[in-house]
């Protein structure tokens, strides 16, 4: 069943001051947290200055020896000539010096000047009261956001629904909202994914035990029907009796779907698969991303939530500490070494440019979807 609902939109919302942030950058397995201004936060990716100091450069050669010459005697009453003298030997020419040159300075600490897509030095900030971009009257939880900000999915737990809205710009709003057809089994009221042509929609099955997707032609139809969980075969067959699945992502390039696999004694939960095209099966990688910082424990995991453009940088959910957090690492990989606390973004995804971020607040009678963007 398709549900029309009509959602008037008002203008966009504009900058407020910075939030305090809490910056946690640590090796993985042993996290180290400074409490500091958000403004200051990014440190971590300063230039060490390095410093050259050249030597001079000696110039003097030694004294040239003067050139000697024998007088020769005359012999007397009618003796020989006397022999000519020795020509003296020319003096050693002095070798030019060379300076020494000095030693290179030092790189600093704190960073390799990686030039992300989501900056860690990035303020993010939130108009009070302003207009949310999702507002149904009850509770609307972000799942997705296309990269061109054209198509957006959100899960509406009082109905148990989950529901999208397309446009055809970034400026005016979404106004038309469409539900998913009930499909038995299915939805998880935790997390849905988009593809970046919002073409594709993926879904947890309200089992937790698999993953599958809808698909559509063009963004001006509905998705129809009950998820397919073929594209998933190899993912959903390796959960095993005990496990859950969810928290789905997709990458902006379509290329890597990031996933939870976890239970009540999972440690690592955060997966990593990949597929060659659109139209081909998603195979699990050996990556994951763990670390002290991103592993589960008592139960609690970090929920993946959304991932940059450049995917050096994962937005999760903290359910152990109750906020939303990012986390940085300087090459594909590489584990996350730097962490950051967005407490007012919850279920942040950032656009493709990371201009603004979507995410889950506190409205007036609800949880709404808004937005933020860089100070």
């Amino acid at each position: 069943m398709n549900d029309l609902l009509r959602l008037e939109m008002g203008s966009s919302l504009r900058l407020l001051g910075g939030a305090t942030a809490l910056l946690c950058v640590a090796a993985l397995g042993a996290g180290g947290c400074k409490s500091t201004d958000d403004k200051s936060a990014g440190a971590a990716n300063g230039h060490g200055a390095t410093t050259t100091s050249a030597g001079g450069t000696g110039q003097g050669g030694g004294e040239q020896g003067g050139n000697g010459q024998g007088t020769g005697g005359t012999g007397a009453g009618g003796g020989n000539q006397g022999t000519g003298g020795s020509a003296g030997g020319g003096g050693n020419q002095g070798g030019a010096g060379t300076g020494g040159q000095g030693q290179g300075g030092q790189q600093g600490q704190g960073g390799q000047g990686i030039s992300y897509v989501c900056s860690i030095n990035t303020n993010w900030t939130v108009v009070p009261g302003g207009k949310p971009v999702i507002a149904t009257g009850a509770d609307d939880l972000l799942g997705s956001i296309t990269p061109d900000e054209l198509t957006i999915a959100f899960l509406s737990p009082a109905a148990g629904e989950v529901r999208y809205s397309d446009r055809t710009d970034s400026v005016n709003p979404f106004d038309v909202i469409r539900t998913l057809p009930v499909a038995a089994g299915w939805y998880a009221m935790d997390r849905v994914a988009l593809s970046p042509d919002g073409l594709r929609l993926v879904g947890v099955s309200a089992d937790k035990k698999k993953l599958g997707q809808l698909k559509r032609k063009t963004r001006v139809e509905a998705f129809e029907g009950t998820p397919d969980p073929a594209p998933f075969a190899a993912i959903n067959g390796a959960i095993a009796a005990g496990d859950s699945i969810n928290d789905p992502v997709l990458s902006n390039d379509d290329g890597l779907l990031v996933y939870s696999v976890y239970s009540a004694a999972a440690k690592t939960t955060i997966h990593v698969a990949e597929h060659a095209s659109p139209s081909a099966a998603w195979t699990a990688t050996a990556e994951t991303f763990g670390g002290a910082e991103l592993d589960a424990s008592n139960g609690k995991r970090r929920q993946p939530t959304g991932l940059a453009a450049d995917l050096l940088t994962l937005y999760f959910w903290d359910e152990q500490a109750g906020v939303q957090r990012a986390a940085w690492r300087e090459h594909l990989g590489d584990p996350f070494t730097a962490f950051m606390d967005y407490p007012q973004l919850a279920r942040a995804v950032p656009t493709g440019n990371c201009k603004k971020m979507y995410f889950t607040g506190a409205g007036v009678a609800s949880k709404d979807i808004q937005l933020a963007f860089p100070e």
